[in-house]
């Protein structure tokens, strides 16, 4: 991983810890997730996983962070920052933007700093499968075509009704 991709996961950990949101996997995947989305560059590829899109890297370098002291490991789940390495790299108005994107995830789509497990599965999900139908644009991005490649992933685990409530709660905030 870049160095520069490293400095901007670290700032993400400490913009989310400042922000109460409690570091744990789920989150950091997904938040990290989001933040591509909305045109961070991490220098991290997300694929499809068994709880939503998933980066190797991602967990590479945090694993290095918590080898290297930077954090610790709470039980197999969670992190909590120590010391984070510097960021001299990191412009201000990357800082911003980083800072921007957790407000907007954690305050307005999600509502709160401490999202369930299921909540984050269901959003990194429902915005992969919309980015992956824009990348393909075999077929019109709905809400319907959503849930069939959500149900095509994750069948049944979770009803209809919550999934459409993300979808719709997602495209109030997402720009195309």
């Amino acid at each position: 991983m870049a160095d520069l991709n490293r400095q901007i996961v670290c700032e993400l950990l400490d913009v989310m810890q400042e922000h109460g949101v409690e570091l744990t996997k789920i989150n950091i995947q997904k938040t990290a997730y989001f933040l591509t989305a909305w045109g961070v560059s991490l220098g991290l590829r997300f694929r499809p996983y068994t709880y939503g899109p998933y980066s190797g890297e991602l967990s590479r370098c945090l694993e290095d962070l918590a080898f290297w002291d930077n954090l610790a490991k709470k039980g197999d789940k969670a992190y909590e920052v120590l010391e984070l390495p510097e960021r001299p790299d990191l412009r201000l108005d990357e800082k911003a933007r980083i800072s921007a994107c957790v407000t907007a995830l954690y305050d307005a789509i999600l509502g709160k700093k401490a999202p369930s497990f299921d909540e984050m599965e269901v959003y990194g999900t429902v915005l992969y499968c919309r980015n992956a139908l824009k990348a393909a644009a075999e077929e019109d991005v709905t809400e319907d075509a959503i849930l069939k490649q959500f149900k095509a992933w994750k069948g049944d685990a979770y009803p209809d009704a919550k999934v459409r409530a993300a979808i719709q709660n997602l495209e109030r905030h997402l720009v195309a």
